[in-house]
């Protein structure tokens, strides 16, 4: 030991091992693991490798599976909700009866929101321009919308949102 209130030195190579765990030699050590692991990943594609791309798709997917089945395990009650649920809005659709008319009518709706939110996920991937939204959206409706007003003589539609036919207002209303 040295005189009191002096620090003892640590052997020099015991410095070098710990500066190695905690410094920046590991960290060079761990980005080029890093970097190597990264070139393999981006050479497993379909063409080069069809086995192994096939072999590391099929584990994947088992294990998303896996742990959507573990969701829905710890879920029970929903999935038996939903399962009710299907199961007699099926049979409301399949049984006759006077309930068919407001089966039709909730079937039209769901089908139409159905495919607004579909066609809403399809504008949300980002095309990289504004013309997938003309297409999906503002191009039918506006060329529904003229055809209607040019069929009808008039832009005062009865009912917006618009169902599936545009229906012309009576004359009398139109002033």
């Amino acid at each position: 030991m040295g005189p009191p209130g002096t620090k003892r030195r640590k052997n020099p190579a015991a410095v070098s091992v710990s500066e190695q765990r905690n410094g920046s030699s590991k960290s060079r050590i761990a980005s080029s693991s890093r970097e190597d692991e990264k070139r393999i990943r981006e050479a497993i594609v379909l063409w080069k490798a069809p086995a192994t791309t096939l072999n590391y798709f099929c584990r994947e997917l088992g294990s998303t599976l896996l742990d959507a089945g573990q969701r829905l395990w710890t879920r029970k009650f929903l999935v038996l909700v939903v399962v009710l649920v299907v199961a007699l809005a099926s049979a409301a659709c399949s049984v006759s009866g006077p309930h068919q008319q407001s089966v039709r009518f909730l079937q039209k709706r769901f089908f139409w929101c159905a495919y607004w939110v579909g066609l809403g996920i399809l504008s949300s991937v980002g095309l990289g321009t504004g013309l997938h939204t003309f297409l999906l959206y503002l191009g039918p409706h506006i060329a529904s919308v003229t055809l209607a007003a040019y069929e009808c003589g008039t832009l005062r539609f009865p009912e917006p949102p618009y169902p599936e036919e545009i229906v012309c207002p009576d004359r009398k209303s139109v002033v």
